[in-house]
């Protein structure tokens, strides 16, 4: 739980201050994509990953279990 805490805060700090939440391969983020049945500290770390980017002003991601073929997401968990 730690590790995942670490690794979250690592990619919040990352983030702050860029004007959008872009991917390896230049496309925007459409979603925070978790498992269906995570912990709940993998949704807790969701729900405040969407939440500082909503404060930030970056985006409105949505939080859901599955991405389609081909989209750009932000995968949370194992």
């Amino acid at each position: 739980m730690n590790r995942l805490r670490c690794a979250v805060l690592v990619f919040l700090f990352a983030l702050a201050g860029t004007a959008a939440v872009i991917g390896p391969d230049g496309r925007a983020y459409e979603k925070i994509v978790i498992a269906s049945d995570a912990p709940d500290s993998v949704r807790f770390a969701a729900g405040e990953l969407k939440a500082f980017l909503s404060k930030a002003g970056v985006a409105e991601l949505p939080v859901a279990t599955a991405a389609a073929s081909g989209e750009a997401a932000i995968f949370l968990g194992n």
